[in-house]
């Protein structure tokens, strides 16, 4: 093997291996992009659920309001007929 065959060798593995270091650190910089935009991605999926939850805590303390009112409105014309009966009586 000449000299000026060894050294274009050697230029060559060199340039392998700066190119396979250049890959290897655009390779990790890809990987660090990709966990932080999964990092992004799950948080704001548990935003959402949050924002969810709190949207049928709120639905359900809506719902108990209305069936406490009904109740009311039940007892209040119950309560209405019972002095309604009572100031009859009276009479």
């Amino acid at each position: 093997m000449s000299l000026y065959s060894y050294k274009n060798r050697c230029i060559e593995r060199d340039s392998i291996k700066r190119d396979l270091q250049k890959y290897s650190d655009e390779l990790q910089e890809l990987k660090t992009t990709i966990t932080n935009i999964m990092k992004i991605n799950n948080k704001d999926n548990k935003d959402e659920v949050d924002d969810l939850k709190k949207q049928i805590h709120n639905m359900i303390d809506i719902h108990n309001i209305k069936k406490d009112i009904v109740e009311l409105k039940k007892d209040t014309e119950r309560l209405t007929q019972s002095v309604a009966a009572v100031a009859a009586a009276v009479k």
